[in-house]
């Protein structure tokens, strides 16, 4: 089966060890180059996969898209054209249905304006934030940080253990607010066994394994409930707010409505407040009460 730009799917079929924990994700395919499939799955992460190990995710399609009606001026994403330079180009609807029941929209990225059918349309924000990540000035901060991390523990003969264990808690922390929590598994692995009990270690690495295994509900808990030292809060602030902004960046493009409670969870939102904060700062149609954002 060949996937397009768009479609929605779930991993399956995996065998080898290292890959294994993604059987079960799902995400949205936004490319396809040299027989594999790019997805971006639900956490923001992107895996290139064969088609044999996808299968489209049933669970997720409405089947209320298909009779979806869009207004003029409605911010529209295309997909499951035969065309595939077509899917995953965004366009503005420019009136309503035509009598051969396709919508006229103008696509800026083709230079032209197409009809198509409600099918192929899925509504986006009509003002959206840009969840895509960038190389700023942050990641770059990261990236320091990462190395002045690892210079500490090769001279950790010079380090007080104290200090030590919070530098791996440090690293572990800044390698997974970069979206490399494989690279956090292995800080893990050569902590010595003895300060794996230390509870905000433990704490720490509960977190890595819950992105690993797509456990969102664990892994906004346990940030909640972990007592982490103060100098560690800023990271821990920092990977909360990373990991909503990629959860942010899939609901965007994988949904044209979802229920609030199922945003609540995926974004780690206590309450329809909270919800109602994060729609006004995304520029999401919500309203503290309504079922669907």
């Amino acid at each position: 089966m060949v996937f397009s730009t768009g479609d929605r799917v779930e991993v399956y079929g995996l065998t080898h060890e290292n890959v294994v924990h993604l059987n079960g994700t799902k995400g949205i395919v936004v490319g396809n180059s040299d027989g594999y499939h790019r997805v971006q799955t639900e956490d923001g992460d992107k895996v290139d996969l064969r088609a044999k190990h996808l299968r489209r995710d049933e669970s997720v399609i409405d089947s209320n898209i298909a009779l979806e009606h869009y207004a003029a001026g409605d911010v529209v994403i295309l997909h499951g054209l035969k065309q595939d330079a077509f899917n995953g180009k965004t366009g503005v609807v420019l009136k309503g249905m035509n009598q051969a029941g396709r919508y006229p929209v103008r696509v800026s990225a083709l230079g032209k304006s197409v009809k198509l059918k409600p099918s192929n349309l899925r509504r986006l924000n009509k003002v959206g934030m840009d969840f895509t990540p960038q190389k700023s000035g942050k990641q770059k901060a990261l990236d320091i940080l990462i190395q002045r991390c690892i210079m500490i523990e090769l001279e950790e003969s010079k380090t007080v253990p104290e200090k030590l264990m919070e530098n791996y808690g440090t690293l572990m922390l800044a390698y997974m607010t970069k979206g490399e929590t494989k690279s956090a598994q292995f800080v893990w692995k050569r902590i010595p066994k003895a300060w794996k009990k230390v509870s905000y270690l433990k704490g720490i690495w509960e977190l890595g394994r819950c992105l690993l295994l797509k456990d969102r509900k664990t892994f906004f808990s346990t940030l909640d409930k972990t007592k982490w030292p103060t100098t560690l809060v800023p990271f821990v602030d920092d990977l909360r707010s990373s990991t909503q902004l990629r959860m942010a960046q899939f609901i965007q493009k994988a949904y044209s409505s979802i229920s609030a409670r199922k945003c609540m969870d995926l974004l780690g939102l206590k309450d329809s407040k909270e919800l109602d904060k994060f729609a006004k700062s995304a520029f999401w149609t919500y309203n503290v009460g309504d079922e669907y954002v």
